[in-house]
């Protein structure tokens, strides 16, 4: 702490400075200035800037009033205490006008004086830890790519000259923690201590950033990392010497942290881990919604498989960590329609799963798919074991009569009633003895017959009227259905017709 005296006589200035010598607090470690008047003491502070000024009141030249206004006008984060022999209001008020955060009297208190010290020691260490974190903060959103601020990074040069050169970012994490609490803090110390090298260490969300002088081979230096570190995990690569080099490296370096979730087993990842993965990928929409389908069946097991099938480690570790992360999203949006249309499915937290990246394996985030995903499967059969099939089985017909002209499927039916589509499946053949394209076909064809009875209607206006926009598809429908062709079929009843106005 640097501490500059100011009083004009000089066996108090010795006697002040000998007790400051003797503070209680070894870490204060006070770097002690003398000055005989406020002159003196402002031309030192210019060449040697203080954390702490104690001054008299009376001095020639410059006094103390004039000193301490100067000192606000010029160093404003300077602590100022003043000693005087005057218990005079007066001085006392001009000196907190000033900011002085103290006023001793002659002669001076020892404990008293190592009170106020220490206390703007501690001001003084706040103030720099500010300005310090200010600095990282500044630096982490210039890396994230949320600020241009390019002066940050050559006030970190300055700060850190390693940064000047070759260099390497590091990615410290501990998944599925969250947060960096003491003890991530303290292992990331010592693990970047032990590489013998200078090192500028910031947080950054839930993870530590790191850089040091290129190269760092993390796996030399840490052989035994798992067993050093529990949960740790690192990603690093190299920062090049391009523009914006330093945020490349960073998005590079972040990439390959979340590549983490495919390698359960490795603690250090680097960019040559994850070259060869492809990005040609498409998300299996289809198998996803056959296993959503399920739910309600209480078909459990089948759920589960569905689930492990659709997360094959063997495929996910082909592609990069984007197949996973878009799989997942999917599979979170499908559950939730699926929780939606079930009385009660909100209640089912979906939210913990929405994302992979909370957890500290695949296996701990599908662990905890499969259980909400089971849960949404036990609600959708309780509500549907509860409801009267008799009654929802005549509402799907209704519907089903009302709207057969146009192009209806069993997934827009099975949701009109708000049943799960492999179960009103089931049941719907149960209730009818038909499966459901029978059935749509059988009601089709009736209204058909009914239309061919007139002899002046054509085919291909038939079969649009009852659903089918291909003449050929509803040919084959009803001789299939009837037994012949709608011509065969409108050319007897014409003729039946006919002989009946005969007779």
């Amino acid at each position: 702490m640097k501490i500059l005296l100011a009083d004009d006589t000089e066996l108090i200035r010795e006697g002040l400075k000998s007790m400051l010598l003797q503070l209680p607090n070894p870490a204060i470690c006070p770097e002690i200035r003398t000055a005989c008047n406020g002159a003196e003491a402002l031309s030192l502070m210019r060449e040697h800037p203080v954390d702490l000024l104690i001054t008299d009141i009376r001095m020639p030249d410059v006094d103390g009033i004039e000193l301490m206004r100067q000192c606000r006008l010029q160093w404003a984060n300077t602590s100022i205490v003043v000693i005087s022999g005057y218990d005079d209001f007066k001085y006392a008020q001009q000196a907190i006008e000033y900011g002085a955060s103290a006023y001793l009297l002659k002669p001076v208190d020892k404990q008293e004086l190592y009170r106020v010290v220490e206390k703007a020691w501690q001001s003084a260490n706040a103030r720099r830890a500010t300005i310090v974190n200010t600095s990282y903060s500044l630096f982490v959103n210039y890396l994230r790519g949320e600020s241009s601020n390019a002066g940050i990074l050559e006030q970190m040069k300055r700060t850190y000259p390693f940064l000047s050169g070759a260099c390497a970012l590091m990615l410290i994490g501990f998944p599925g923690t969250g947060y960096i609490g003491e003890e991530q803090n303290r292992n990331a110390s010592l693990l970047c201590n032990r590489l013998g090298r200078p090192f500028l260490c910031m947080e950054d969300r839930s993870e530590i950033i790191v850089l040091a002088p290129y190269p760092v081979d993390i796996r030399k230096y840490y052989p035994n990392l798992e067993q050093d570190f529990h949960g740790i995990c690192i990603a690093y690569t190299m920062v090049g010497r391009e523009a914006d080099a330093f945020k490349t490296a960073y998005q590079q370096v972040r990439n390959i942290y979340v590549h983490r979730l495919l390698y359960p087993g490795k603690n250090v990842l680097c960019q040559e881990d994850i070259a060869g993965m492809r990005t040609d990928f498409t998300v299996p929409h289809r198998k996803i919604e056959q296993m959503t389908e399920l739910t309600g069946t209480a078909a459990d097991e089948a759920l589960t498989k569905r689930l492990s099938e659709l997360f094959d480690r063997q495929k996910l570790v082909q592609y990069s960590i984007g197949y996973t992360l878009a799989l997942c999203d999917t599979v979170y949006r499908a559950m939730r329609q699926t929780a939606l249309s079930i009385p009660g499915g909100e209640a089912v937290d979906l939210e913990r799963v929405k994302s992979p990246l909370t957890f500290a394996t695949m296996r701990e985030y599908l662990v905890n798919v499969n259980e909400r995903l089971l849960s949404l499967n036990q609600l959708a059969h309780t509500y549907m074991q509860s409801r009267n099939d008799t009654y929802v089985m005549e509402l799907a017909i209704q519907y089903i009569r009302r709207n057969y002209p146009k192009p209806i499927t069993l997934a827009m039916v099975s949701n009109e009633v708000s049943l799960n589509y492999a179960y009103f499946s089931t049941m719907f053949s149960k209730y009818t003895g038909k499966t459901f394209s029978e059935y749509l076909r059988n009601t089709r064809m009736e209204k058909a017959k009914e239309l061919l009875r007139q002899p002046d209607i054509s085919i291909a206006e038939v079969a649009a009227q009852v659903g089918y926009e291909n003449y050929k598809s509803f040919y084959r429908a009803f001789k299939d259905a009837v037994g012949t062709t709608p011509v065969e079929y409108q050319q007897k009843k014409y003729r039946i017709h006919r002989e009946d106005e005969k007779q």
